[in-house]
């Protein structure tokens, strides 16, 4: 049986009585509103675990861009029963084998040594995870392992989706493939949900403007942990602007956020608040939500818990209560393994010189805040088989490693960093993986962790502000307003900020504090000590995300010998397709009724009996009927608003004409679909209904 769970928030707001003459827009119809309505939440989540697929969740929320496969078999020296099971191997997309199309499923083909006992452990998409760097091959076990955890968030969740899935395959031999050779089923598991926000402005008369969360879960464990408490994060995320989103105020807005999984929603911990404005009085009104869930208040639960891999609803709901059956859901996969047993690529095992003892533990290396330049320390490789170092992309430009000749089993390199941490707040860390030549799939990772600036003594360059998360500043294609930084750096500190070259859609704004226009064009600034500066970006017209850098630094000197670099990716997301929203006479819960002899309106001059339809839109719209051809017509009209080819742009409006019933004809019905010309998601669906025909003399 399906759970379902209601989050109620009643907001006590007042609703001005409304007559089918008040026009939500000039010159039209509305519907119909009552006297002293309440604004209530309903809030149901459904479908527990993973569930069958379907268009409820989008293509980014399905996507596969990277997945890894833990290998882990029998430790077959320890003396224990059940012998533990310690890691064995690890597989990656695009470098130990290709994920494969398949229909709507990928195909994953790797090898494996057949005939004892293994678990498989699959993670999708998290790479950037750090705890997956500590891993150690033939001592990290699966209790370990099963405990790793994600990232702190340091603002929004987004995707690719972290996923996870675990198969115990206790005799591989026998078990990889099916009697039809098909290949073992995986399921995978989001270990996060998801949020809709679905409100109407036209019938609820609220708009909802921004999303503010507090108090959200820092992180979860990358496999379900019975029991496990989630720790909140202290403080507000970034607001979301929701009248940048898909379809806002207009129906049902998918994928607002996402949220960790966390069971502590009893009104001291996770918040939620709609921010907005009344449109009855036209006052600014926050609706605090409630992670509630009423049908288990007689028992003594009356709070919801967020399950990761769950679609959540919160309703504006019009008319009382009410509640959607909705699922949030996983894309079903096929990883068919192949047994292709391939023995004497031998194990990876890292260490280094007594003299690093201090500074290298558990396959870390942990260095001071400032670069070692020509300070190298020597990392010791045991392998039997040829070997490789593949850097981390993100940490190539402060790693530096010695070259591994061609062709040459090298039992040792060193390993240097050549930029110093631009952070007082918190280490950085990257990952030097050692990988067998021949079988990438074995390889042991080679941590190096770079300590935080010291406040008092060193030097640093800390940013912040209201839409900054960690080294990110993310704003909607619409925002052309400027965005504050603040950049805080140490008493008597110049340092310069500079964007990329080709970041010709957005500037430094002329509004910055404590700062110098050090070209006179806007292209880069000086600032001294802390400082705040700000950047304008242009509306994005494209239909993709743009994202340049903000390179802020402090020159070397005195004691340092490299320069401090700190930077700040600016990333624009692609323009908004906005929403649609409708108005006309007669017009309720999307349906119209029309008498049998049609229209009777006289709206226009010239247009006598026929009904106009209002829009409001945000980009370029046209017009579908369906089931009317032979009796409810497009009636085309001249002006700014509105062209011949049926296609609506932005605000405008379109005529219908219906023809009388004949004697005796039953009620008949159309649908008109007034949809984006870019994304037919984006759609609002009026049902016009005829009243049947006189009767038969």
């Amino acid at each position: 049986m399906k759970k379902k769970y209601y989050l109620m928030a009643l907001a006590g707001l007042m609703m001005a009585s409304c007559s089918e003459d008040n026009d939500p827009f000039p010159g039209g119809g509305g519907d119909h509103l009552a006297v002293s309505r309440q604004l209530t939440f309903v809030f149901p989540g459904t479908a527990q675990g993973v569930v069958p697929y379907s268009a409820t969740a989008s293509e980014a929320e399905n996507e596969l861009k990277t997945l890894d496969i833990y290998v882990f078999g029998e430790d077959s020296l320890s003396a224990a029963s059940p012998k533990p099971m310690v890691l064995e191997e690890i597989f990656r997309s695009g470098e130990g084998y290709e994920l494969i199309p398949n229909a709507s499923k990928y195909t994953a083909n790797i090898s494996v040594p057949a005939g004892n006992n293994k678990a498989f452990f699959f993670v999708a998409n998290g790479r950037e995870h750090l705890s997956l760097d500590s891993l150690v091959l033939h001592e990290t076990d699966t209790t370990l392992f099963k405990a790793k955890m994600s990232n702190t968030l340091k603002g929004h969740i987004a995707c690719p989706m972290l996923m996870s899935g675990q198969k115990n395959l206790p005799d591989v031999a026998s078990a990889i493939t099916d009697a039809a050779g098909n290949g073992i089923d995986v399921d995978l598991e989001r270990r996060m949900a998801r949020f809709d926000i679905r409100n109407n402005s036209e019938t609820s008369r609220f708009v909802i403007q921004t999303v503010v969360l507090d108090n959200v879960p820092a992180n979860v464990p990358l496999f379900p942990i019975d029991g496990y408490e989630a720790p909140l994060l202290e403080g507000k995320m970034p607001v979301i602007d929701f009248t940048a989103l898909a379809n806002s105020n207009a129906g049902e807005t998918n994928s607002v956020f996402y949220l960790y999984p966390t069971a502590k929603t009893d009104g001291t911990g996770l918040s939620l608040s709609l921010a907005g404005k009344d449109l009855v009085t036209n006052a600014a009104q926050v609706l605090p939500v409630t992670f509630k869930n009423y049908t288990a208040a007689a028992e003594g639960d009356p709070f919801i818990s967020i399950e990761a891999n769950n679609r959540y609803l919160v309703m504006v709901e019009d008319m009382g209560f009410g509640e959607l059956t909705a699922t949030l859901t996983v894309k079903e996969w096929v990883s068919g393994d192949t047994v292709n047993v391939n023995t004497g690529d031998g194990t990876i095992k890292l260490s280094a010189d007594e003299d690093f003892a201090t500074i290298f533990a558990d396959n870390t290396l942990s260095v001071d805040a400032e670069p070692t330049l020509t300070d190298s320390v020597t990392i010791n490789v045991a392998a039997d088989g040829e070997w490789k170092l593949v850097v981390d992309e993100a940490a190539k430009d402060w790693i530096g490693v010695s070259e591994i000749p061609s062709g040459e089993v090298q039992k040792a390199f060193k390993v240097t960093t050549l930029l110093p941490n631009p952070s007082s707040k918190e280490a950085r860390q990257g990952v030097v993986m050692v990988q067998n030549v021949r079988r990438p799939s074995i390889r042991q990772p080679l941590i190096v962790k770079q300590a935080a600036q010291d406040e008092a003594t060193g030097r640093y360059l800390d940013l912040s502000g209201a839409a900054v998360a960690g080294n990110l500043l993310s704003f909607s294609g619409e925002k052309t307003d400027s965005i504050n930084v603040s950049v805080a750096a140490p008493e008597g500190t110049t340092w310069t900020a500079t964007k990329t070259a080709s970041a010709d859609w957005f500037t430094f704004g002329k509004e910055a504090t404590g700062l110098r226009d050090a070209a006179g064009d806007g292209s880069n600034f000086e600032g001294r000590n802390s400082a705040v500066f700000s950047i304008v970006p242009e509306a994005n017209a494209t239909e993709n995300e743009r994202v340049d850098t903000v390179t802020i630094t402090i020159a070397q000197g005195g004691a340092f010998e490299t320069d401090l670099v700190q930077k700040l990716v600016v990333r624009q997301a692609a323009r908004n397709l906005g929403s649609i929203q409708v108005a006309c006479i007669g017009l309720s819960k999307g349906n119209v009724n029309i008498p049998a002899d049609g229209f009777a309106d006289k709206t226009i001059a010239e247009h006598d009996g026929e009904r106009q339809v209002k829009v409001k839109a945000t980009t370029a719209w046209e017009v579908k009927i369906e089931d009317g051809d032979t009796w409810l017509s497009l009636v085309q009209v001249d002006g700014s608003d509105y062209t011949y080819d049926d296609k609506g742009v932005f605000n405008g409006y379109f005529m219908l004409k219906a023809e009388a019933q004949t004697a005796g004809a039953g009620v008949r019905s159309a649908k008109v679909t007034i949809v984006n010309t870019i994304d037919e998601k984006i759609f609002q669906t009026i049902t016009f209904s005829q009243a049947e025909g006189p009767a038969n003399e």
